[in-house]
C-alpha cells in the first residue's frame, strides 16, 4: 500500500504541486490581470514538447520580468466558467516584442494559436498590436490554458483577461491616446525642423534626429510599426527596434553635447561623449553581422552608458551656472520618473491604472515639450545677449571696417601668394594671387592640403620633389621655426609645373595653432641695379612656363634704360617668340593641328603629349641677349626644321581677326615692336633688336 501510494504520488506530482487558483470567468468580467493564477516552468533545454510539459512541476510566479534568457517559458493559466452560459473573451499578452508566443489546452497537443513578432501580421486573427488570443468557455467549463513564451528580447510575464466590450473600449482608447502622443512628438519635430531653418543652429537639427529616432523606437516597441508598416517582414520588424534604438541613443547624445555646450566648456567630457558615438556607430553596423540577442543585450549597456554620461554631464553643467542645464535637469527628471513608474508597475509594485501605463509617454512627451522650451530659451538668451553688445560693436565696427579694409588690401593686394594652413597643412585661407600664379581660385583652394598642389609626373624628379617638400613641412613642425624652400607646383591651366619660393612658419593662436606661408616667383636681380649692359645665353626645355620666366627675366632690366610701356610690350612679345619656338619649332606642331586640338578643347593634353615624345623632348632652345644703354636684342634658336616666315610676315592681323583664328598671332605683335626682325633661311632662327629712344 505504501508503495503504491509513493508512486502515485511521484507519477502525478507534476499535476497536483504549486498549482495556482484558476481563473473564474463571470458576466462581471471587465479587466483583470491574471498574474495570481498564473504558475512557471523554465525549460532549460529548450526541447520539451507541449506532451512532456503536462507532467512536468510548475512552480509560483515570484518575478513578472525573467530578462534576457535563452530558455522557453511554459505558463499554467486554468480557468473555469462560473456563469451559466458561454463566454467569449480576450486573453492578451502585455510584450509587443516576445518572438514567439503560442497557445494550448487540455484537450490538443497542438497549439491553438501562435502568435509574435517573429511570425507575420497577417497570421494575426485579431488586427490588434499585442499577441491576443480570443478563447471560448462553455457555461460551468474548466480547463488549464498554456502559454510557451520564446524570444531573444527580455520576457515579461504580464497577461490579462478581457471582456468583448471591455476589449473594444480599451483598445479604442488606446489608439486615442497614442495618437495624441505620436502627433505631439511630429509637432514637435516639425517646430524644432523650422526653429532649425530660422536659425541655422545645429542644436536644433540633432534634436529633430533625437525626436524622430526616440518616436520611431516607441513606434516599434508599442507594436505598432508591425501593425501597420512591416507586419510582413518579422525578421526586420526584430532588427528595426534595435536600430532606432541605437539612433536613439546617439542622436540623444548628439543633442546633448551641444544643448549642454560640453565642446566649448568641458574638452575631457567631449572626448567621452567622441568615444561613445564611435561605440555607438560601431553597434549599430555590427549589429547586422552578430546575433539579436548578443546585439539587444550590447545596445542596452551602451544606453546605460549613455545615461550616465547625461547624468554627469548635467552636474557638471549645473555647477558651471549654463543657464539651459536647468531646463535639461528637469526634462531628463520628468523622463526618468515616467520610466521609473512604469518598471514598478510592471513589476507589480504599483496598480495598473490610466497613470501608470502611461508614465512613459506622459514623461517623454513633457521631456520633449521642456527641452524645445529649453532651445527656444537659448534663442532669446541670445537675443538678449545680442541687443547688450550692440553698441558695443557698434563702435568697434568702425574701428575694424578701417582695419578690415587695410587688412584686405594688404592680403589680396600684394602680387605673392600669402595662405594660411591649419596644423594638417589643409588650406584655411589664402589670397587671390594664387589664380595668377597657378590659376586655381582661393575657393577652389580652400580645404585642400598643400600636398595636393605640388607637381606630379611620371619623372622621379617629381617623386622627389613631393618627398621634399614632405621632409620641410615636417622640418617645419619638429623645430616650430621657419623653413624656405623651392619647389614645384601644379598649375589648373598648364600642364606644367611653376617654381615658387615659399616661407613658412607657425603663428599660436589662443587654443590651437596655424601656419603663415608665403609662395613668391624669382625673379628679381639685386645686381640689376648697378647694370651697365649685359650679354648672356641660356638654353631651355620645352615647357610652356619657360617662355613666362624667361621673358620676365630677359626683359626686367630694360626699365633702366627706358619706360615701363616699352618693357612691356617687349616682354609680351618675347614671350609669344618663345613660345613658337616651343610649339612650332622643337615640338613640330604645325599651325592647323595647333587650331584643331584648341577648337576640340584638348590642347593641353596635346602639348603634354609631345613633349613626352621621344623625338622631341630632348630638343632645346637658345636665347643669346644682349643690353645696353641704347637698344636689346635678342637671338632665339630652336632645333625644328624651320617655317616659311616669310609668307607669315607678310600676313595681317586683320586677316587671322576676320578667320576667327585663335592663335597665330605672336609674329604680328612682334612687328610692331622691335625695329629689326631677321630669320635665318631655314626659319628655326629669329634676331629682334629694340631701340631705346
Amino acid at each position: 500500500m505504501k508503495k503504491f501510494i509513493l508512486s502515485y504520488l511521484l507519477l502525478f506530482s507534476g499535476v497536483f504541486a504549486n498549482s495556482q487558483a484558476p481563473f473564474l470567468l463571470n458576466e462581471a468580467l471587465s479587466i483583470q490581470d491574471l498574474s495570481s493564477n498564473i504558475s512557471i516552468h523554465e525549460d532549460f533545454s529548450r526541447s520539451l514538447e507541449f506532451k512532456d510539459i503536462l507532467s512536468k512541476n510548475f512552480s509560483e510566479l515570484k518575478s513578472k520580468n525573467m530578462g534576457y534568457s535563452s530558455s522557453i517559458f511554459w505558463l499554467k493559466i486554468p480557468m473555469r466558467n462560473e456563469s451559466n452560459s458561454n463566454m467569449d473573451f480576450y486573453l492578451e499578452y502585455g510584450s509587443t516584442i516576445i518572438d514567439r508566443i503560442e497557445l494550448y489546452d487540455d484537450s490538443s497537443s497542438e497549439p491553438i494559436k501562435v502568435l509574435g513578432d517573429r511570425v507575420a501580421f497577417s497570421e494575426r486573427s485579431i488586427n490588434y498590436r499585442k499577441p491576443i488570443f480570443k478563447i471560448r468557455l462553455d457555461a460551468g467549463e474548466e480547463k488549464n490554458f498554456y502559454l510557451r513564451l520564446e524570444s531573444e528580447s527580455t520576457i515579461p510575464i504580464q497577461v490579462t483577461a478581457y471582456s468583448v466590450d471591455s476589449f473594444l473600449n480599451h483598445a479604442t482608447l488606446e489608439q486615442v491616446i497614442y495618437g495624441f502622443y505620436f502627433g505631439w512628438m511630429l509637432v514637435m519635430i516639425f517646430y524644432n525642423l523650422f526653429l532649425f531653418i530660422s536659425a541655422r543652429i545645429k542644436t536644433y537639427l540633432f534634436y529633430v534626429f533625437f525626436i524622430f529616432s526616440f518616436a520611431m523606437f516607441q513606434f516599434i516597441l508599442n507594436g505598432f510599426a508591425f501593425q501597420y508598416i512591416w507586419g510582413d517582414f518579422p525578421n526586420w520588424a526584430n532588427q528595426s527596434l534595435l536600430i532606432f534604438m541605437l539612433l536613439a541613443t546617439i542622436t540623444g547624445l548628439l543633442f546633448s553635447t551641444h544643448f549642454l555646450k560640453a565642446r566649448t566648456t568641458m574638452n575631457w567630457l567631449y572626448r567621452i561623449y567622441q568615444i561613445l558615438w564611435t561605440v555607438g556607430g560601431i553597434l549599430l553596423i555590427s549589429s547586422f553581422f552578430i546575433g539579436y540577442s548578443a546585439s539587444i543585450r550590447l545596445a542596452t549597456v551602451f544606453a546605460a552608458l549613455a545615461a550616465i554620461l547625461l547624468i554627469v554631464n548635467t552636474v557638471l553643467a549645473l555647477q558651471r551656472g549654463i543657464r539651459v542645464a536647468k531646463i535639461f535637469a528637469v526634462a531628463t527628471l520628468v523622463f526618468i520618473i515616467g520610466v521609473f513608474l512604469y518598471t514598478l508597475k510592471s513589476l507589480g509594485f504599483l496598480p495598473s491604472n490610466a497613470l501608470t501605463n502611461w508614465t512613459i509617454q506622459i514623461g517623454s512627451a513633457l521631456q520633449v515639450a521642456l527641452l524645445s522650451l529649453g532651445l527656444a530659451d537659448r534663442i532669446n538668451e541670445l537675443s538678449y545677449d545680442l541687443k547688450s553688445r550692440v553698441n558695443e560693436l557698434g563702435e568697434a565696427n568702425a574701428k575694424l571696417h578701417t582695419s578690415d579694409n587695410r587688412f584686405r588690401q594688404l592680403f589680396h593686394g600684394v602680387s605673392d601668394i600669402i595662405f594660411v594652413l591649419d596644423e594638417d597643412w589643409n588650406f584655411i585661407d589664402v589670397n587671390r594671387s594664387i589664380t595668377k600664379h597657378l590659376g586655381f581660385k582661393p575657393e577652389e583652394i580652400k580645404g585642400k592640403n598643400i600636398l595636393e598642389l605640388v607637381f606630379k609626373s611620371k619623372d622621379i624628379k617629381d617623386t622627389y620633389n613631393r618627398i621634399f617638400v614632405m621632409e620641410k613641412l615636417e622640418e617645419l613642425h619638429d623645430s616650430e621655426k621657419p623653413v624656405d624652400f623651392l619647389a614645384e607646383f601644379q598649375q589648373k591651366f598648364v600642364m606644367e609645373p611653376k617654381e615658387l619660393l615659399i616661407k613658412l612658419q607657425y603663428v599660436f593662436l589662443e587654443n590651437k595653432k596655424e601656419i603663415l606661408g608665403t609662395a613668391s616667383v624669382m625673379v628679381e636681380d639685386i645686381l640689376g641695379r648697378y647694370l651697365k649692359k649685359e650679354r648672356i645665353e641660356f638654353s631651355i626645355d620645352n615647357y610652356l612656363r619657360n617662355a613666362e620666366i624667361m621673358s620676365n627675366k630677359l626683359t626686367i632690366h630694360i626699365k633702366k634704360f627706358s619706360d615701363v610701356n616699352t618693357l612691356m610690350a617687349v616682354r609680351t612679345s618675347l614671350r609669344e617668340i618663345i613660345i613658337n619656338a616651343i610649339e612650332h619649332g622643337n615640338l613640330n606642331i604645325n599651325f592647323d593641328e595647333k587650331t584643331k586640338a584648341m577648337e576640340e578643347g584638348t590642347y593641353l593634353q596635346f602639348i603634354q603629349n609631345r613633349q613626352n615624345d621621344p623625338r622631341y623632348k630632348d630638343k632645346k632652345i637658345v636665347i643669346e641677349y644682349v643690353l645696353d644703354s641704347k637698344k636689346v636684342a635678342y637671338r632665339i634658336t630652336d632645333e625644328g626644321k624651320g617655317f616659311d616666315h616669310k609668307k607669315m610676315m607678310e600676313t595681317k592681323l586683320e586677316n587671322l581677326n576676320q578667320e576667327f583664328v585663335q592663335h597665330g598671332r605672336g609674329i604680328m605683335m612682334t612687328k610692331d615692336v622691335f625695329d629689326i626682325i631677321e630669320y635665318n633661311e631655314k626659319g628655326n632662327q629669329v634676331s629682334l633688336v629694340k631701340y631705346f629712344r
